[in-house]
């Protein structure tokens, strides 16, 4: 039998899970930006961007 607390719970839990993933998101992008910023040393190319004209 469904209680009236288990939505609840189950939103409460639900809403966790997101704040945990942004949080490893955010690690995530700090982390990339960290390893962007420093200079290349395995093949010297630069990252493809998308902006800007084609060469």
């Amino acid at each position: 039998m469904t209680t009236a607390s288990e939505p609840a719970d189950r939103l409460a839990a639900f809403g966790n899970q997101l704040v945990d993933v942004h949080i490893w998101l955010v690690e995530e992008l700090a982390r990339l930006r960290e390893e962007w910023s420093r200079p290349s040393t395995s093949s010297g190319r630069p990252f493809r961007t998308t902006s800007g004209s084609p060469t």
